[in-house]
C-alpha cells in the first residue's frame, strides 16, 4: 500500500512569552507554510523493515511499530527565521517523508533559551503539538 508523503512544520518561536497566553496554536509568522524550507527525510523502507521484523519475530522479540531515520536539521543551518511582532523570532523547517504512514519526531542537543517555545504542526496548521520549553528538555538535551 502506498502513502502519500507524511509532512510536519516544526517551529521555534523566540519570543517575550506571549505564546504562554495561546498555546498550541500555530507560530504567527506571515509566512506562507509553502515557502518553509523542506527537508527530506529517507524514504521509510518498508520491506526491509518487514524483514527486520520477521528475524525479530523468529528471535522471540516484538516487532518495531517504526523505524529511525536520521535527520539533520539546525536552526545554524537549515530552516528560515522570520522577525515577529514584538521583538520575537520564529525559526520554521519542514519535514517530508515519502511513504511514512506516520511521523514521531525525536529531538537531540536541544538548547530553548528562557522565553522559547518550540511547536510541531502539520502543514495545514490543523494539528499542532506544544508549547515545548526548556523545562521539556532533558539533562541529556533531548526532547
Amino acid at each position: 500500500m502506498a502513502f502519500p508523503a507524511l509532512r510536519a512544520l516544526v517551529a521555534l518561536w523566540l519570543s517575550t512569552g506571549a505564546w504562554a497566553m495561546a498555546p498550541a496554536q500555530p507560530v504567527p509568522s506571515g509566512v506562507p507554510p509553502g515557502v518553509v524550507p523542506v527537508v527530506r527525510v529517507p524514504a521509510f523502507d518498508r520491506a526491509a523493515a518487514l524483514a527486520d521484523d520477521r528475524v525479530r519475530a523468529q528471535e522471540g522479540r516484538l516487532p518495531l511499530y517504526g523505524r529511525f531515520l536520521p535527520v539533520h536539521a539546525d536552526p545554524a543551518t537549515t530552516g528560515r527565521w522570520d522577525v515577529l511582532p514584538g521583538n520575537g523570532r520564529a525559526w520554521r523547517q519542514g519535514l517530508r517523508s515519502p511513504g511514512a504512514q506516520a511521523m514521531e519526531l525525536f529531538f537531540t542537543d536541544v538548547h530553548l533559551p528562557p522565553g522559547a517555545a518550540l511547536f510541531v504542526q502539520d502543514t495545514a496548521g490543523t494539528t499542532v503539538l506544544g508549547p515545548y520549553t526548556q523545562a521539556d528538555v532533558g539533562p541529556d538535551g533531548n526532547l
